[in-house]
């Protein structure tokens, strides 16, 4: 499902256009896939995006694996949002997973030394094996 999340009181949107942020979700069992169409997340994209994000966390699953490989620039506001995201995913144990952050946003990444809080893969097959991963961890540890 591709969505186009607008905001019509954006101060972006002039002439009657909305600032939108495209992304793509597909649900696998437990776990939300976000592919980020944008080439960009930015101040004008982030608030839309962290609500698709909040969205994600309340009304489907809170596991979600974050596609930014078409990403090419992130300001410090598309950083807040995905921790925003990675904090409200963590609130009943979920996992939220970047893959293919490259160039400049890994860069930012790195520097920002979010790979300390982020957890972050190369792929959506190493991120769903973490995140089974994490919950089979879980699921011994309220067994035992």
């Amino acid at each position: 499902m591709v969505l186009a999340v607008t905001d019509p009181d954006s101060p972006e949107a002039v002439n009657g256009d909305r600032i939108k942020v495209k992304l793509y979700k597909h649900q696998n069992n437990n776990i939300v896939l976000i592919k980020v169409l944008e080439n960009k997340i930015d101040s004008a994209l982030a608030p839309e995006f962290k609500k698709e994000l909040l969205a994600t966390v309340f009304q489907e699953t809170p596991n979600m694996i974050i596609d930014l490989v078409n990403v090419d620039y992130m300001d410090s506001s598309g950083l807040g949002s995905l921790l925003f995201g990675h904090r409200q995913a963590g609130r009943n144990n979920p996992t939220m997973v970047l893959i293919k952050p490259r160039g400049r946003v890994k860069k930012l990444i790195d520097i920002a030394q979010l790979t300390r809080v982020l957890q972050i893969c190369d792929s959506e097959e190493d991120a769903i094996k973490l995140i089974q991963g994490e919950q089979d961890g879980r699921s011994k540890k309220t067994d035992g």
